[in-house]
């Protein structure tokens, strides 16, 4: 088992955060003293009452409450992040690429109001851009085309009754 001599033998650490040289604490936290002291989000001292009970029995994480409680939803920039992550990891596109296809709207109504990807469920392939609720009409249809044909005969034959 290593100890925080052996580990540090003949290296300096350095804070993630400030940057200063520390010395290694058994625990293996990469942060020096003075920073483990102020919260890693909005940098204010932490207290026995303000410091999150999680962070304060971990002893890795130093955050005040207010901070845990708020989460990722306001780091600037992570919804674009996470909607990019998400359209690579589901789909293999880029939010470029999602813009790109998304600019005349939905391929159907050409409503331009909250557009999703629209991909074959057995294939995977992307086959275009289409707002949510159209996207859901589909999807009720279970994709079969002899459903959505059935559909189509039901509304014009009401439509001419009008």
């Amino acid at each position: 088992m290593k100890t925080a001599s052996s580990k540090a033998k003949g290296r300096k650490r350095k804070c993630r955060r400030c940057t200063e040289d520390y010395e290694l604490s058994f625990s293996g936290q990469k942060v020096c003293l003075s920073c483990r002291s102020r919260c890693s989000g909005c940098n204010i001292e932490l207290t026995e009452e303000n410091q999150d009970k999680r962070s304060r029995e971990s002893g890795k994480n130093f955050r005040c409450r207010s901070c845990v409680s708020k989460g990722v939803r306001d780091i600037p920039g992570r919804k674009e992040w996470q909607k990019n992550y998400d359209l690579k990891r589901h789909y293999g596109l880029s939010l470029e690429d999602f813009e790109a296809m998304s600019r005349s709207g939905c391929q159907v109504c050409h409503s331009t109001a909250k557009l999703v990807v629209d991909h074959c469920h057995d294939t995977g392939v992307v086959r275009g851009v289409l707002c949510s609720t159209c996207n859901s009409g589909f999807g009720m249809f279970k994709d079969n085309l002899e459903l959505l044909k059935g559909a189509v005969n039901y509304m014009e034959r009401h439509f001419e009754n009008r």
